[in-house]
């Protein structure tokens, strides 16, 4: 009885010292980000301020300008692809990012160009990808 007592405690206090990272309460920070929720690295989903992040980052307060015609270099080499420029929202703000020539990845075909599009909410940005 007594060894199962025993193995009771210390299989509640593992459990406990387990589950006691997994929260913590940052003093001194917003209402919002008061509790900050850690996942263990195998864990594949994002954390939730790197998804408002994004979110918030992707929305453009308005319109993109036209885009500007670029002339593609000679390429480095061969399976080289030209990934075409595009505009950045950033600081409340559009900046052009230039092309260029990015290495075909093994096993793939081509680059599929990213684009703005828009919702409700405004102007957001559609990452290009390797198809």
């Amino acid at each position: 009885m007594k060894r199962v007592l025993t193995l009771r405690l210390v299989a509640s206090l593992v459990a406990t010292g387990a589950l006691g990272g997994c929260a913590y309460y940052s003093w001194g920070s917003s209402y919002h980000s008061a509790y900050s929720y850690t996942t263990p690295d195998w864990d594949a989903w994002p954390h939730w301020g790197q998804l408002w992040r994004e979110w918030r980052d992707d929305y453009a307060g308005r319109e993109p300008p036209p885009t500007p015609i670029e002339v593609a270099p000679e390429p480095p080499g061969d399976r080289y692809v030209w990934i075409g420029g595009r505009w950045r929202w950033h600081d409340d703000n559009f900046e052009w990012v230039r092309g260029s020539w990015e290495k075909l990845p093994r096993g793939r075909e081509g680059w599929v160009a990213g684009r703005w599009d828009h919702d409700l909410h405004g102007w957001y940005y559609i990452r290009g990808h390797w198809q």
